[in-house]
């Protein structure tokens, strides 16, 4: 009887292992594929609310500041980017 208990206990925390080990490589890939974009480049993030951000973002050589809310996003400021 105890055998029978062993072999399920083993087989389920072998599919919740499996599980994990998918959904951990989804996530790192689906990240990664963000991380590369070269259009768009994230300089800096600050919550200014519970839901609301300030996105300072880097497209084309721009600068652009956005205002961000889960139902908006506004162009606050566009900065020319001096060339050196």
């Amino acid at each position: 009887m105890g055998s029978i208990y062993s072999h399920m206990i083993g087989n389920l925390l072998l599919v919740l292992t499996l599980m994990m080990g998918l959904l951990y490589l989804i996530k790192k890939f689906k990240l990664k594929k963000f991380a590369t974009n070269p259009t768009i480049k994230i300089i800096n993030i600050l919550p200014i609310g519970t839901k609301e951000k300030l996105l300072l973002i880097e497209v084309q050589g721009k600068t652009i500041l956005l205002g961000t809310t889960p139902n908006h996003i506004e162009t606050l400021h566009i900065f020319e980017n001096e060339k050196k």
